[in-house]
């Protein structure tokens, strides 16, 4: 969890400070993340807001910040209290104008999650390595919207099982 933190804490701080006003952007998503161990999956809704700064056509830097809703399964309920990641972004434009740019980003997430089942509780933070794949869509050069995949955790929990946090989003971008 203080890896997580210490890490997007850098990545803000790596900003730069004198920067153009056209090289910062800022976002708001709707998504769904679907977490799964074996023999269990559960998905549930998540809102997000990102933060980011454009180095140059193709490289950028990126933070996420979001609250998950809850579900369940099996007789087991998840409530992803919350999940931020830390981005390294490549872009490509698919297009010279550049209205239509794909993109990668690899990092680094932590979230918050709680399991409840008929008879315990049980609240764990994990991080870890994450990767995401997307596209920007601009209608002009400020406004924009955004579709994104990405699997922010895939790790091992404390009781020893394997699972994994997958997330799909949409969400609109704009360029200040």
């Amino acid at each position: 969890m203080h890896r997580g933190l210490l890490f997007t804490a850098a990545c803000l701080l790596s900003l730069p400070l004198s920067a153009q006003a056209e090289e910062y952007y800022y976002g708001v998503m709707l998504g769904n993340t679907t977490y799964e161990e074996a023999g269990a999956k559960i998905s549930s809704s998540m809102v997000s807001g990102k933060l980011g700064y454009r180095h140059n056509e193709w490289l950028s830097a990126e933070v996420h910040a979001g609250l998950g809703g809850d579900d369940s399964a099996n007789g087991v309920s998840l409530d992803l209290s919350w999940l931020t990641s830390a981005f390294v972004k490549m872009s490509w434009s698919a297009v010279e104008d550049g209205r239509i740019q794909l993109y990668v980003m690899g990092g680094y997430s932590a979230a918050e999650m709680e399991f409840t089942s008929a008879t315990t509780i049980s609240t764990t933070t994990v991080d870890g390595p994450s990767l995401a794949i997307g596209v920007d869509l601009f209608a002009n050069r400020d406004h924009g919207i955004f579709i994104q995949a990405g699997r922010y955790l895939d790790t091992e929990l404390g009781s020893g099982s394997d699972f994994t946090l997958d997330g799909f989003s949409l969400g609109y971008t704009r360029n200040f």
